[in-house]
């Protein structure tokens, strides 16, 4: 499931690559990362995602870019997929770099 997450955000052409895992190496991008799978029944499963958008557009003001980012995402979660409990929130910030995190489940229900 996370691949096809990563695979629609691609489509949609953000101005960041989405990427599974977390590399740091990269100074900014969007990260997706399976934080947990729990059996709900024997025949589905919901899957726990977080994706990290990480910001560093010193032109457009990397806090500004991030929160737009963040809040196209969450729209192509709740419009294209089945998400649901979709959370974002601001993580810090490391020099230029703005960090937000969104967290959701999906499948299961």
């Amino acid at each position: 499931m996370i691949r096809k997450i990563a695979f629609l955000l691609n489509e949609n052409e953000l101005g960041y690559p989405a990427k599974v895992g977390y590399s740091s190496e990269d100074d900014e991008g969007i990260f997706l990362l399976d934080t947990n799978s729990q059996g709900i029944t024997n025949t589905s499963k919901e899957d726990s995602i977080q994706i990290l958008v990480q910001v560093n557009d010193i032109v457009v003001g990397p806090y500004v870019k991030a929160k737009e980012l963040v809040e196209t995402i969450t729209l192509l979660l709740k419009h294209e997929t089945e998400a649901y409990q979709i959370k974002s929130r601001y993580v810090g910030s490391k020099s230029t770099l703005q960090i937000f995190s969104i967290n959701f489940k999906i499948g299961g229900h």
